[in-house]
């Protein structure tokens, strides 16, 4: 059984996945950013009404340059909560 529920994410071609986390859940998207050269993991906050916080363009947490496999998904999202149990 996988740790997250990670999809295919159909804007980017990516990975994706909601992480339900303390009462809270974020999106966790891994994709290639093919104008860079490199690959992005980025974690957004979601509200309550299942929108993205996108509203200062600000992410959570940031990591480049990594595999879009759904490993590398995994160990962000793990990093990120990680971070926040701190």
């Amino acid at each position: 059984m996988a740790k997250y529920d990670i999809k295919i994410n159909e804007g980017n071609a990516g990975l994706c996945a909601k992480v339900p986390y303390n009462g809270r859940v974020y999106f966790a998207d891994l994709c290639s950013l093919i104008f860079l050269g490199t690959t992005e993991c980025m974690i957004f906050d979601i509200t309550k009404e299942g929108q993205l916080c996108l509203s200062n363009a600000n992410e959570l947490y940031c990591k480049r340059g990594i595999p879009v496999t759904e490993d590398s998904l995994t160990a962000c999202i793990d990093e990120f909560l990680a971070s926040l149990a701190e």
